[in-house]
This record gives C-alpha cells, sequence and structure tokens, in this order.
C-alpha cells in the first residue's frame, strides 16, 4: 500500500509569487493494501479422491458425483469463499433427472459421503440442462491462509431418470469461484478451472437378467453312470446396455429325491455357443 506520513511530505509554492505555501493536510493518509503474489490466490483442482465413473439406479440419493480441491496458495490471509457454481454436462437432462444437488466439506477427504462427518455447506439445483447450481453465502466458508480441503458435490436423482442417462459435474470457468480476502478485502484470482469429474450412468438395478433357456431340456430318463447328461440351460442377458459384464461366480442348486452329493459324479458348467 502508499500513505502520506506526514504533513510535511507535501510540499507546494505560488505560482506567481513561487512562496512557500504551508501544507495542511491530514496525516497519516493511508490507501487500501495491494496484495503482490506471482500465482493465483486460489487454486481449485479435482480431489484425489474424486469418484470414479459409477452406475446408480434411478432415485438413489446422496450420489457422489465429483470432490474438489480447494488451496489458498498465498498464505498471507485467510480467503472468505462467497460464491461456487457447479456446471452440469452429460446426456441427461439435469433440470427434471437431479432432485437437488448438495455441497459437503468432505472432512476426512476420502470422497465418501458421511453425514455423520462431513459438512453440509448449502443445497441447490439445476435450473436447466446442462445449467449451474449456485450455491452462496456471507461467506459460503472459509478457508484459512496456507491452507486446502477438500469439497465434496453430491447429486439426488429422480426416480424418472432415464436409463443410460450420464451425468458429470465440475467447473467450467474460473470465475464460477467468487472468494476475496478475510483481511484486505481483495478479491482473489482463482486458478485450476475448467474441471470436471469422471461418468455417472444411470442404469436399473438388476443388470443381468437370469431366465431359464428356450432350449433347456425336458424331463428324461438317464441310466447309472451315464455322462454328459444336460439338465438345465440358463439364458443370461446383460441388461443396462452400458457396458459388459464380469461374470464372477454362478451357484447351482440341486434338487429331486436324489442323493445329489453321492449320485452326481460332477457338475459341468458349458457356454452354449449355438443356443
Amino acid at each position: 500500500g502508499a500513505r502520506l506520513a506526514a504533513a510535511a511530505d507535501l510540499t507546494a509554492r505560488g505560482v506567481e509569487t513561487a512562496l512557500a505555501i504551508a501544507a495542511g493536510a491530514q496525516s497519516p493518509i493511508s490507501g487500501p493494501l495491494l496484495l503482490v503474489t506471482d500465482t493465483s490466490a486460489l487454486r481449485v483442482t479435482l480431489g484425489p479422491a474424486t469418484p470414479p465413473a459409477a452406475i446408480a439406479p434411478p432415485g438413489a440419493a446422496a450420489v457422489e458425483i465429483v470432490q474438489l480441491l480447494l488451496e489458498e496458495r498465498t498464505a498471507h490471509e485467510a480467503a472468505l469463499i462467497d460464491t461456487l457454481r457447479v456446471t452440469s454436462a452429460g446426456s441427461g437432462q439435469e433440470d427434471g433427472d437431479i432432485l437437488a444437488v448438495s455441497l459437503y466439506r468432505d472432512v476426512n477427504a476420502n470422497g465418501v459421503l458421511d453425514p455423520q462427518l462431513d459438512v453440509l455447506l448449502g443445497s441447490s439445483a439445476f435450473p436447466e440442462d446442462d445449467g449451474q447450481a449456485t450455491f452462496a453465502g456471507a461467506p459460503l466458508a472459509t478457508l484459512a491462509a496456507g491452507t486446502g480441503e477438500s469439497w465434496l458435490v453430491v447429486y439426488d436423482l429422480a426416480g424418472s431418470a432415464g436409463d443410460a442417462a450420464t451425468f458429470r459435474a465440475g467447473m467450467a470457468a474460473s470465475t464460477d469461484l467468487a472468494a476475496r480476502g478475510a483481511e484486505t478485502g481483495l478479491r482473489l484470482a482463482v486458478a485450476g478451472p475448467p474441471l470436471f469429474g469422471a461418468d455417472l450412468t444411470v442404469a436399473r438395478t438388476g443388470a443381468l437378467l437370469a431366465e431359464r433357456g428356450g432350449a433347456s431340456p425336458p424331463n428324461q430318463p438317464a441310466a447309472p453312470a451315464e455322462t454328459g447328461v444336460e439338465v438345465l440351460q440358463l439364458h443370461v442377458v446383460e441388461t443396462t446396455q452400458f457396458e459388459p459384464a464380469h461374470i464372477v461366480s454362478l451357484r447351482v442348486t440341486a434338487a429331486g429325491t436324489a442323493d445329489d452329493a453321492a449320485d452326481v459324479a460332477a457338475v459341468r458348467l458349458y457356454r452354449d455357443a449355438n443356443a
């Protein structure tokens, strides 16, 4: 900053007489502080625990979609964060498919909402498809000088959210975060955006449908010690049309009057290529 420390620091003379003129300035007179830094005062990045691409069913509540890491970089003064605008994107209709979007301070920075631990900073909604949800306060949050913290954006999905609809969230521009210095009141520059998290895809629960195959064997006799007897055909369908499914295990349950443990020597599972 700058200031006039004393009246003697101001000298003057008459234009015609060249006589000295006594200064009557009040002193000291100080101007505002100017903070000089070679970096933006605030930096926003995707948090290290930002949620990966995921699937959620229609109507799911409190679905984590993106984690933001905010850092005050000057170590000069605390930052008062007044406004954050979260931008939506994806194939889904946010104004109809997202009932609410909430912002939490992710206290343990693990990217998972813990309502007993994490602090709710605000709730909002998207007014239009691919629009912005605004969180505001006076301030919304305070970031101590030289520190950082994680924020978590969480969606509540409508029950009508369409299958295979995708959503992602983030910040479209640095101006979507408004902050000021706690001491100076100066507007703080922000670096980092644009940045967006991974896709959240809406899919019905029960992504695999198992049903009796159309060519499943009928009731039939079998001789003792006979091998290769077909007893059941299963037809398995991946219903989300979103991604391939790795089938990890299948349990087949025995039924009937026989002692299966003693009378069945082996059970084998084949992919019925020609169905």
